[in-house]
């Protein structure tokens, strides 16, 4: 049984970074994971310019947890989050 999800998507030609962690299986703290997003175009010896983060709670399954990511993913594709400065 997998239980950590890890996962790094690219967005934008490579502009935007979203880095995704979440543990599964996993409850005795309130957060088990996250989603961060990185503007790569301020990017500064090998330091990230991180624009966005959401914490997830502990207790989803993979589908709940990988959903938040598609979420957020498709709000950047749409518009609807601007994470580029």
């Amino acid at each position: 049984m997998e239980d950590l999800l890890k996962r790094t998507e690219k967005l934008k030609d490579g502009r935007i970074e979203i880095e995704f962690y979440y543990k599964l299986n996993f409850d005795a703290d309130q957060t088990c994971g996250y989603i961060k997003v990185y503007d790569n175009a301020h990017e500064r010896d090998e330091e990230k310019f991180e624009v966005y983060m959401e914490l997830l709670e502990c207790g989803l399954d993979k589908k709940a947890a990988t959903a938040k990511l598609d979420h957020v993913i498709n709000e950047i594709n749409t518009g609807s989050l601007d994470v580029i400065f």
